[in-house]
């Protein structure tokens, strides 16, 4: 990680491209498991980091003209504005707790020392490792680009796939996730969950959790940039997969 001046560094798209991300889980039947949204982040001209079970978003102060007609950095007028002291972002931070995320605290900032560089996303949707994943295009559509696949550890298991199923859209594209199920010697897709609409894919996280009831589960990290004809957004998108409870 290097300080804000270059503005970021180091996000996993490229581990993406190639790389199939591996997690362990149970031989499951299809219809046990769930791909639920859990979390969604946004920070205007900002940065984040992920680290172990919290989340870090850097928002920049909005900014607005003063009476000389000179733009000037503004903090929203809510209870930090008395604590202002010129820091040009809001420091939010999240902790997993039990699968949900909790705001954990909020505060003035300067410029982070750690975060994730949005430099090499995919801002023409040209990114997919579909042809090493023909299986994928004959479940799939042999249409769709797929921007990254998370894999069970055995067969039997499950797998995640980010794909854009707008292929011909090069500004603006949609993305989705699926959920596989591996069982009885096949893959179907058994769930789809829209990521969004507007972004450009910059790459994937999955953070190991315990729920409340003490089972294992798995958040799956997407994240997007959002320009905008003014400003540009950064995007977290969060997953939580998990066993479903027998009925």
């Amino acid at each position: 990680m290097r300080n804000l001046k270059g503005y970021c560094k180091s996000v996993f798209l490229v581990g993406t491209f190639f790389l199939v991300w591996v997690v362990t889980s149970a031989q499951v039947p299809e219809s046990s498991i769930s791909l639920i949204p859990n979390g969604s982040f946004r920070a205007e001209d900002g940065v984040f980091f992920a680290e172990a079970q919290r989340i870090h978003i850097y928002s920049h102060l909005p900014t607005s003209l003063n009476e000389k007609g000179e733009r000037m950095t503004v903090p929203l007028d809510d209870g930090l504005r008395s604590k202002w002291k010129g820091e040009p972002y809001y420091h939010s931070s999240y902790v997993l707790k039990n699968g949900n995320w909790t705001i954990e605290g909020r505060e003035f900032s300067d410029a982070p020392e750690q975060y994730l560089d949005f430099g090499p996303c995919d801002p023409q949707n040209q990114l997919s490792i579909l042809p090493s994943q023909a299986e994928l295009g004959r479940i799939l559509g042999p249409s769709v680009k797929i921007k990254a696949e998370i894999q069970s550890g055995d067969k039997l298991g499950y797998s995640l796939v980010v794909y854009s199923d707008t292929p011909l859209s090069t500004i603006n594209y949609s993305m989705k996730i699926g959920l596989l199920t591996h069982f009885a010697g096949s893959r179907k897709i058994v769930q789809t969950v829209n990521v969004g609409e507007f972004g450009h894919f910059c790459g994937t996280r999955t953070i190991r959790t315990r729920l409340s009831n003490g089972e294992h589960a798995l958040v799956l990290l997407v994240y997007l940039d959002e320009p905008a004809a003014s400003s540009d957004y950064i995007a977290v998108c969060s997953f939580l997969i998990k066993r479903n409870e027998p009925r």
